[in-house]
């Protein structure tokens, strides 16, 4: 868990690598990005295990939330 100072530092780098990564995502495009997503999709049970086995159950627990809904929540996002 996140204390009160390292908060913000963590938002700002959060914003700054949407920032750099956003021109490549536009690029791409949204179809592309939602197909990307689907072929990926299916494997997230096996890069989340990697992660656990290789930096541990604290690392990317954003990842670890429910898929029911991920490939919904990406599409209202490109929208």
């Amino acid at each position: 868990m996140l204390n009160n100072r390292v908060h913000p530092f963590r938002l700002d780098l959060e914003s700054g690598t949407d920032a750099l990564t956003a021109p490549a995502w536009i690029a791409m495009g949204g179809e592309a990005t939602i197909a990307l997503y689907e072929l990926l999709e299916p494997h997230h049970d096996s890069f989340v295990a990697r992660i656990n086995a290789t930096a541990g159950l604290r690392w990317m627990p954003v990842v670890r939330q429910g898929s029911t809904s991920r490939t919904g929540q990406l599409t209202r996002q490109l929208a």
